[in-house]
């Protein structure tokens, strides 16, 4: 009951803040579009009017240019007035000297005459000099300040050019430079995001997928069928110890055992490869030992970690060779004392091996019993039948945890296109052909198991590639 009203209570909860998010985005990309908006209208007036006080700046510059050269030649004017006034009023006091008592009296008259008349000229000519002064200093006057006038107009219009200028958006001068450097690759980002994976897929399942189905397989042992046998398989299993055999397991899978059995802790399960144990869990196992004749021993396992994970007990002839992944292995029985007997195989010279990037192999020989975890139960499959002719089984890549090595290995495409384009399926199933065993765990452990969520995708692409 309490579940059910959780649900209940749940439901809309998540549906108010799902619609609040969707709310809260939209108003907030609508905000973000007004705000870019005016501030390319507060650019585009910037710059209209930076273009007119620039101009403005420009007659202005050209006025005053026009005044100060104006000012020069009243300069020059005034210069040369005031050396004609300075020349007649020293003629005219020279001509008055002249015009004296002694020349009116005993002079001639004409001369006398004459020289009143000349200095009449010279009055005159001071006279017009002294009014042509007057109205150039005015002149001068009122140029000088309309050129100051002007230079003030320019300070203003410089002054408000600065601003205009301090006035532009440092983030809108980045943008636009950005887009303006990086327009090019950016429609080309965007172009193969949309396109890319389309194109790619496309080529991949109706081309590279169609050569890699049609090429041979790889086979590690001679055909025929091999004895493989499932002796018991579930969530908990009962394991059996005969006198003198003995039990390496995982410690956390060790849930229950009868007493008498010698019991000593192994580092790793195999020191010849000492990476591959550290990288698929096998260290520090527990190993028992039934050292007593007459009697039967009784091991419980099952996995306290993993609520999903179910075990699967496997019986390999002597003589017969399987193909297994490490980090599947729980648990191996091996009777005499000896060892299991693991060997590693290395693939570079085959081409399967690069278009699966799947370097290496281990092959475990038998006799031996060993103990397998799926994900939701290991599933055995006998390929060849009563008969033992051979036959072509499709499995989806990733839930493979061993086969035979009589069986040959090989690649086929997806059965759709369309379960491949949207992810649904990978590009390429694993096909097993011949007579022999095949073992597949009913889920894939990529993204179910704890374990392996917390190793990145490069380090499981690493595991992968060597076989673990």
């Amino acid at each position: 009951m309490q579940s059910v009203l959780g649900r209940l209570v749940a439901w809309p909860a998540q549906k108010t803040v799902t619609v609040v998010v969707i709310v809260g985005v939209g108003i907030a990309v609508g905000a973000l579009g007004l705000f870019v908006r005016e501030q390319q209208l507060r650019e585009r007036d910037r710059s209209v009017r930076r273009g007119e006080v620039a101009a403005e700046l420009d007659r202005q510059q050209s006025l005053r240019a026009e005044a100060e050269a104006r000012l020069t030649a009243l300069a020059g004017q005034i210069q040369a007035e005031s050396q004609r006034l300075e020349r007649a009023a020293r003629l005219a006091r020279t001509l008055a000297e002249l015009d004296g008592w002694w020349e009116r009296w005993f002079g001639g008259a004409e001369q006398a005459r004459r020289n009143r008349e000349r200095a009449d000229a010279m009055r005159r000519l001071e006279a017009e000099a002294r009014d042509r002064l007057r109205t150039l200093g005015k002149e001068r006057k009122s140029t000088t300040g309309e050129v100051a006038t002007m230079l003030a107009r320019e300070f203003d219009l410089q002054r408000e050019l600065r601003g205009l200028d301090a006035a532009q958006p440092e983030w809108v001068r980045y943008v636009v430079r950005g887009w303006e450097r990086a327009r090019l690759g950016v429609l080309v980002a965007v172009a193969a995001y949309l396109f890319g994976p389309t194109l790619w897929k496309t080529f991949a399942y109706f081309i590279l997928g169609r050569l890699l189905e049609r090429s041979r397989g790889l086979r590690l042992g001679s055909p025929g069928a091999e004895a493989v046998r499932a002796e018991a398989r579930g969530v908990a299993v009962d394991l059996t110890l005969w006198p003198g055999e003995q039990l390496q397991v995982r410690q956390r899978f060790l849930q229950a055992s009868d007493e008498g059995l010698e019991r000593r802790t192994r580092l790793l399960l195999d020191w010849r490869h000492p990476a591959t144990s550290l990288a698929s869990g096998l260290m520090e196992l527990t190993s028992l030992r039934h050292p007593r004749a007459g009697t039967v021993a009784r091991v419980t396992l099952a996995d306290s970690a993993a609520a999903q994970q179910e075990l699967c007990i496997i019986e390999v002839a002597a003589g017969t060779r399987l193909v297994v992944r490490p980090r599947a292995l729980v648990a191996a029985v091996t009777s005499g004392g000896e060892p299991l007997r693991l060997r590693a195989r290395w693939l570079f010279s085959h081409w399967l091996s690069w278009v699966l990037l799947h370097f290496r192999v281990f092959e475990v020989e038998g006799p031996c019993r060993l103990v397998l975890s799926g994900t939701r139960g290991v599933r055995v499959d006998s390929l060849g039948g009563a008969d033992n002719a051979p036959v072509r089984r499709r499995v989806n890549r990733g839930t493979t945890l061993g086969f035979s090595s009589s069986l040959e290995h090989g690649v086929a495409r997806a059965e759709t296109f369309w379960a491949y384009y949207r992810g649904h399926h990978l590009l390429l199933d694993d096909i097993f052909a011949g007579s022999g065993t095949l073992l597949c765990e009913q889920l894939s452990r990529v993204g179910t198991d704890s374990s392996e969520r917390r190793w990145n995708t490069a380090w499981n692409g690493l595991l992968r590639a060597l076989g673990v």
